[in-house]
């Protein structure tokens, strides 16, 4: 066994011994003086636990590289179901965190992921820490017991409707867990949106890799970034994919604008299939622009998707008005970017019945509607 390995074996020991111990002092007595050492306990539980998050090979690299701890701000905690964190693409993870961050300043609350949850350990471990470090710093790993958590009941059942926290700010208990559904809406978070773009700006590897799918001729080009969203058959009416001819005739409304003011344009496609790419960027579909240079991206990471919107896209097209993560290449894109997308209504997305575009949508983007004669307007 490489030393590697028996570093984190030790560990692993070290942290499954102390719950234990936690788990017997708990069973035996659980009055609010022993809670009170528990928690003492559980900090130094949080602390092996973030080790997890450092690939060291060493102990003591990872004492040396440890970041200053930062003083809590609020006695008070915040934690919320987590419903879909689990289970679902990168677009809903982003949304129920980043809603428990604004929801947690909202409530003047320290944001908590219950370290208990193996499923969001391996979550965070895997998918949110390696892709997005500084945001997993602005969360507080801690292991509560149930008995003490207050529950409250707010965005259930709706997707992406937004149910206004400020009602819960009268609450005094001391842990508060939020029961709700996907908290897909901006408006839990938009007040923290200078922190946001900081905690997932692109590393400098993923802003080297993103620079390096763009070609040297267009870099200095006005970009209009397309994103498709096609996932995997059979499609079903409840977030539809992209529609091939309104993404090829959005696409050229909005050269159709720009190239009035910029004389070189150039369309970059992010999607999830390339070769539904090929075919409406291909195929003969009748138009009034001029040419314009068609970029179209391999399927990456979604890192580098990412990195892509937020350094060259001028103007960013939603196609598929539902896509989650399409929606965060948006929100993400460069600062002065202008977004549009397709309006739900014409898409007939049957999400719609739970979802308020008023609240899913930040008022300052575009809504691209289709008259029946298939053409486009604002």
């Amino acid at each position: 066994m490489n030393l590697y390995k028996l570093h984190h074996l030790i560990w692993f020991c070290v942290v499954f011994g102390i719950i234990c111990n936690i788990l017997v002092v708990l069973k035996i007595s659980r009055d609010a003086r022993n809670f009170k050492c528990f928690q003492k306990i559980q900090k130094v539980v949080e602390k092996l636990l973030l080790l997890q998050f450092v690939e060291p090979i060493y102990v003591s690299e990872v004492i040396e590289k440890e970041s200053p701890e930062i003083p809590e701000i609020y006695n008070k905690s915040l934690q919320t179901m987590l419903f879909s964190f689990v289970t679902d693409g990168i677009g809903n993870k982003l949304f129920e965190v980043i809603s428990l961050l604004g929801i947690a300043k909202t409530l003047k609350r320290r944001p908590v992921i219950n370290a208990t949850n193996p499923d969001y350990m391996q979550v965070l471990y895997a998918d949110i820490q390696p892709l997005f470090p500084k945001l997993v710093e602005q969360f507080s790993l801690e292991l509560i017991p149930d008995h003490f958590i207050t529950r409250e009941r707010i965005s259930w059942g709706k997707c992406c409707m937004f149910d206004d926290p400020k009602k819960l700010q009268s609450l005094k208990d001391q842990y508060l867990i939020l029961e709700g559904h996907y908290f897909q809406s901006y408006k839990f978070f938009h007040h923290l949106r200078s922190q946001i773009r900081d905690w997932l700006a692109p590393s400098k590897r993923m802003a080297l890799k993103a620079a390096a799918v763009i070609p040297e001729k267009s870099k200095n080009d006005f970009i209009i970034c397309t994103h498709i969203h096609r996932g995997e058959p059979p499609y079903n009416n409840h977030r539809k994919p992209s529609d091939p001819r309104f993404t090829r005739v959005a696409t050229e409304y909005l050269v159709d604008i720009y190239e009035k003011s910029h004389s070189r344009i150039s369309v970059v496609v992010l999607g999830d299939d390339l070769n539904f790419v090929n075919e409406v960027f291909t195929q003969s579909i009748k138009s009034n622009t001029s040419s314009y240079t068609v970029i179209t991206v391999p399927i990456l990471k979604p890192e580098i998707d990412l990195a892509i919107s937020r350094i060259f896209c001028d103007v960013f097209l939603l196609t598929a008005p539902t896509s989650t993560f399409g929606w965060w290449l948006a929100y993400l894109a460069k600062k002065e970017a202008v977004i549009y997308y397709r309006d739900i209504e014409d898409s007939k997305d049957e999400v719609l019945r739970e979802l308020e575009p008023v609240d899913y949508y930040p008022k300052e983007w575009r809504t691209l509607k289709t008259d029946k004669d298939g053409s486009i307007r604002l």
